[in-house]
Parts: structure tokens; C-alpha cells; sequence
């Protein structure tokens, strides 16, 4: 708009000049005009806003329309509101110290105009009344617009700062709200990564948990896949890790990084831990984008949101013990009832789904009661415990176990026909009883004859033509035949149980 403005003014102020009579200056004042207009325009394309081009910018515009001032009349020239152009713009684009010089230097070069141009002294007369309220209104109106311009800029501010708050509240709401809620841990890390890298307009982010054994361990991540620079990185960081144990945030500008400069690829580095009422828990990383770094505003705000978010990753993992607990036995580390049942029925709709066989494995300790009794329940928790990691150890990852009662567990074995699921009762009875061949496991006094061995009832279906009740009623019932038949042995549901595994001379009932 400013070279458009001056533009047309020194053409028809040169063509009016020309039109007088006076060739040359028409000519000089068209051509110097719009090489100068030409010139600053492009000129300020490459020049920032605040750069001090604009000052010089503003002295050369004055100087033009002074000329064109003079050269169309002087003081009766009604060109001289092309002074308001550059002083209204200096203030506008500088600040209030450069409007007023603007101004003052716009009024000297108008009285000059009019003391130089004029044949006669000047009193106070028209004219000079004229330059005078030129010179005054130019001062106002500089004024006016440079405390308009104050004015945005902290309403800018004011608004960048809201949009802060309201940032801050939404991630503190989010962190909350998953926090009082069912979600897991894996939605509560990536809530907090999401909220954190939007107001701190991070490349990258990660979160390292402490491990029990005090080791942090990476759990999320923001970027996936991560770029080539982020797969230089190897966590966990020696900042990570101090950061963590000092408690306080640390920032790593690409001066201070020594192993990871060439990764870094010129970015800082922020790690804020997560801290409880209690402890810390984990420690947050952020990644700036190439160039850039993290302020003090954003370091706070990234403490006020870390500790909503250890807070919540706290319950997320409460959440999820209590969840392990409810469906987990506290001595085996094996499913509980209601799990394993639970499971027994999701296998049989598929069995009977897909025409897939079915087998199921009754176990139980045997003499666990007369082991209790001579040797303590210290004796047969170990039993039970070791039968837990047994089973966990003989089975399929697609098998369930689970402890059904006090010596009693139970195993569902997909597509596992009976003759399979005979092999894997018979190796079971063979490694529980290889493991405590030697008596001195349980302490067991050389005169105490303790049969030491777990009895198995099988009950297999071709496809799951049956109820979960019935199939156990028949793996229960081969378990007690198993039992009749001498015990450390197993049984397939309506067949006559067999030896299956050699027992030992010590291995005979406890004679009660």
C-alpha cells in the first residue's frame, strides 16, 4: 500500500510539474520517484519488520515527499498529507521513540518547505498555521497508533498465555480423567505424551518407568516409526537417569551433548521426572524440533503436568495389579478358578465351533494334608508352588492351568486329543516326581516314608458336544480313580487306570 501511494504521487506530481513548463524536474521527480518506490519495495521484502531497514525506510520517504511538497507549490501544496504515510507507518512498524522522531523530523522538513520555498518572511499566517497543525496532528496521531499497536501486542500476549492455561487445564483434565477412570497404562502415557509434545511443540518424545529393580525402562513413545535420528538413541539416557535421581528436570542443549551430538542433529533435549508424593516413578524426555529449544514457561509447565501424570501412571499400575490379583493365586502365580473356568467355556464354543477336539487335565498333590501335618504348611506351599512352575513351564502357550482349590488345578488343552493330553499328564507325574526325588528339598527326616506325587484325571471329547460342568465331573471322577488305583499316576475318564510312571521305594502312603 505505502509504494502504491507514493508511486501515484511522483508520476502526478511529475506529470503536473511538466505541465508548468518545467520539463526537467517533472522528468527527475517521475523517474528518481519510482526508482526509489521500486527499490524499497523490493528491499523490503527481504527485511523483517523490525529490522532498522524501516527507519531508513521512513527517513528516505520523507525526503521524497518533501520534494514533492516543493516542487508542487510548497506550503499550498496538498501533497503535504503524504506525511502522515510515513510517520503513521513508522509508528506502527517501530515503536513509539521512532514515530515521534518520524514525526518531528516530518515537521522540521515541512517548515523548511516552508521558510525556503516562500519569497516572503512568514508570520503566523495561514500557511504556517498549516505546518504547525501539521506537525502537531502528526505527533497525535504517531502517538495514538504506537499505543494502539502496545495495545495488540499485549492482548497477543495475553492471549498466547491463555491459550497456555487452557492447554495446561485440558492436559491436566485428560491426565485426570484416565486416572479416575479404567484405562490402562499404555492410554494414560500416551494422554500425557500427546499434551506435553503439542504445548511444548516437541519432535519426539519418550517415557522411561523405573523398573523394581530400578532400571528405566522405555514404555512409550511418541513418533512411530521413529526417525533416523531417533533410532540412534539408545535408552536410557546417563541425563535420564541423573534427572531421575536428582528429582529435578534437566535441559541438554547440542553444546552440552558429547555421545549423542550427531543424533541430537542440533536439538535440545528435556528430561522432567515423574514424581509421586513418594517417589519418582519414571522420567519424561522430550525432543525440540532441529534449531529450536525449550523455554522456562514450557519446563514449568511440563513439572505442573508431571506430577498429574505420575499420579495417574501410579493408579493405571494399581489398576492393573488389582486386576492381576483378582484372577491370579497368590502361591502358584497360576489363573484362579474363576479365571480358568472362565476360559474352559471360551474353549468349548470353539471346539464346538470348529468340530475342534478338547481335553482337560485334573490334578491334585497327593498326601498334601499328611505332608501339612509332619512337616508344616511351609512344606506343602512348596509343593504347590513348585507344581505351579511346573505347569508353566510342561504346557503350551495357548494351554490354560489354573488352581481350582487347595491342592486341586486344572489345565484345559486346546485341540489335544486324549492320547496327547495322556502323554503330557504322564511327563507331568514324571518331572513332579524327578523334582523331589531328593528328600532333602522338603527337610524330610530319613525315617518318615512321605509319598511325594500328583495324581491326574483326563477327560477328552472329540468336539465340544458337552457342558464345562460335565467335562469336569469326568476329569474329577478319573482324578479319584487315579487316586484308588495307588496315586502318582494318571487316569482317562472311563478307562481303567494303569502304573505311568515308576515309583520309589520311598514313595509309599504315609503311614498314618
Amino acid at each position: 500500500m505505502r509504494a502504491v501511494i507514493l508511486f501515484t504521487a511522483a508520476v502526478t506530481a511529475g506529470l503536473s510539474v511538466m505541465g508548468y513548463g518545467e520539463l526537467a524536474a517533472g522528468l527527475a521527480l517521475v523517474l528518481s520517484g519510482s526508482l526509489y518506490v521500486l527499490f524499497t519495495a523490493l528491499a523490503g521484502l527481504l527485511e523483517r519488520a523490525d529490522s532498522p531497514h524501516h527507519t531508513a525506510v521512513t527517513a528516505g520517504d520523507l525526503l521524497l515527499i518533501t520534494a514533492i511538497v516543493w516542487l508542487t507549490g510548497g506550503v499550498h501544496s496538498e501533497y503535504y498529507l503524504l506525511y502522515y504515510l510515513p510517520v503513521l507507518s513508522a509508528g506502527i512498524r517501530l515503536n513509539v521513540r521512532d514515530g515521534v522522531a518520524a514525526s518531528l523530523l516530518a515537521g522540521v522538513l515541512y517548515v523548511f518547505v516552508a521558510f525556503a520555498r516562500e519569497s516572503h518572511p512568514l508570520v503566523l499566517t495561514s500557511p504556517l498555521a498549516r505546518v504547525l497543525a501539521v506537525c502537531v496532528s502528526a505527533i497525535v496521531l504517531v502517538i495514538f497508533f504506537a499505543l494502539l499497536k502496545r495495545e495488540v501486542l499485549l492482548c497477543n500476549s495475553l492471549s498466547d498465555t491463555l491459550h497456555t492455561s487452557l492447554g495446561r487445564v485440558a492436559a491436566i483434565y485428560g491426565i485426570a480423567h484416565a486416572a479416575n477412570t479404567r484405562a490402562g497404562l499404555a492410554p494414560v502415557l500416551s494422554i500425557f505424551l500427546d499434551h506435553a509434545a503439542r504445548i511444548t511443540h516437541a519432535a519426539n518424545g519418550w517415557i522411561l518407568l523405573l523398573s523394581p529393580q530400578g532400571e528405566l525402562k522405555p514404555m512409550a513413545s511418541l513418533s512411530s516409526p521413529p526417525s533416523a535420528a531417533d533410532r540412534t538413541i539408545e535408552f536410557p539416557h546417563p541425563p535420564a537417569q541423573r534427572a531421575a535421581s536428582e528429582g529435578s528436570p534437566i535441559i541438554l542443549t547440542p553444546e552440552e551433548q558429547a555421545s549423542h551430538s550427531d543424533a541430537a542433529e542440533g536439538r535440545t533435549f528435556v528430561y522432567v521426572p515423574l514424581k509421586t508424593s513418594a517417589e519418582t516413578i519414571g522420567v519424561c524426555v522430550l525432543a525440540s524440533r532441529s534449531g529450536r529449544k525449550f523455554n522456562r514457561a514450557q519446563l514449568d509447565f511440563l513439572e505442573s503436568i508431571g506430577a498429574e501424570a505420575a499420579l495417574a501412571i501410579e493408579n493405571a499400575r494399581l489398576r492393573a495389579e488389582l486386576r492381576r490379583l483378582a484372577v491370579t493365586d497368590y502361591l502358584t502365580d497360576l489363573p484362579s478358578r474363576r479365571e480358568v473356568e472362565r476360559r474352559l467355556l471360551a474353549e468349548l464354543a470353539r471346539s464346538r465351533r470348529h468340530q475342534r477336539p478338547l481335553a482337560l487335565l485334573m490334578i491334585d498333590v497327593d498326601n498334601l494334608k499328611s505332608i501339612n501335618d509332619k512337616l508344616g504348611h511351609a512344606a506343602g506351599d512348596t509343593l504347590l508352588h513348585a507344581l505351579g512352575k511346573l505347569l508353566q513351564a510342561q504346557i503350551r502357550a495357548s494351554d490354560a492351568p489354573g488352581r481350582i482349590g487347595g491342592d486341586e488345578f486344572l489345565v484345559v488343552l486346546p485341540d489335544t486329543d486324549p492320547e496327547q493330553a495322556k502323554l503330557l499328564a504322564d511327563r507331568l507325574i514324571q518331572a513332579f516326581s524327578q523334582q523331589f526325588a531328593d528328600r532333602q528339598v522338603l527337610r524330610i527326616s530319613p525315617n518318615l516314608r512321605a509319598a511325594i506325587g500328583i495324581s491326574i484325571g483326563i477327560a477328552a471329547i472329540p468336539s465340544g458336544r458337552t457342558s464345562a460342568k460335565q467335562l469336569m465331573a469326568r476329569a474329577d471322577s478319573a482324578l479319584y480313580q487315579a487316586k484308588r488305583a495307588g496315586k502318582n499316576r494318571s487316569c482317562l475318564a472311563e478307562e481303567v487306570p494303569g502304573p505311568t510312571a515308576p515309583q520309589h521305594p520311598e514313595q509309599q502312603p504315609l503311614a498314618l
